[in-house]
């Protein structure tokens, strides 16, 4: 009879789902041989699971489980780099975008008030790139009249 258990738990974890089989096995080579390295007990562990297909199947089944992980971990890891620039790629687009739709209205003039906040007259004085925008404005702020894309329009700047 043969069950088998898929609850996507990883490592020892999972190894304890598979029931005792090769880890009792491992834990009794130790016993016995209590000076055996890692080569020593993997040559000791062989011998018993040529005896035992199902332990082998445990042994394989928890060495593949831990690979496979080891291989998502990697290439997530290589993948990361890439999602990261495209993000930051993205978010330097938009506040390029965000900056130059804000920066000339809420420039701050020589009185200490925005630029929207100004009266036309007031801005066609200064001169400049601001003059024309400033006498199509008049007597109302620059604010009302104007919104980023059509002053940049007014001064000839195009975007």
């Amino acid at each position: 009879m043969r069950t088998e258990v898929s609850l996507g738990v990883i490592g020892a974890a999972r190894a304890s789902w598979l029931g005792e089989g090769y880890r009792s096995v491992i834990r009794e080579l130790r016993e016995k041989h209590p000076r055996a390295d890692i080569s020593r007990l993997a040559r000791l562990l062989e011998d018993r699971v040529e005896k035992s297909p199902e332990l082998l199947r445990q042994a394989l089944e928890y060495v593949v489980a831990n690979t496979v992980r080891s291989l998502e971990k990697a290439e997530a890891r290589t993948k990361a780099p890439a999602a990261l620039a495209a993000t930051k790629s993205q978010i330097d687009t938009a506040a390029a975008a965000i900056t130059s739709q804000v920066l000339v209205l809420n420039m701050e003039m020589p009185n200490g008030k925005r630029l929207r906040y100004c009266d036309g007259n007031y801005v066609a004085q200064l001169g400049g790139a601001l003059a024309k925008a400033g006498r199509k404005a008049g007597k109302k702020l620059m604010g009302q009249v104007f919104d980023e894309k059509s002053l940049r329009a007014a001064m000839g700047l195009g975007k």
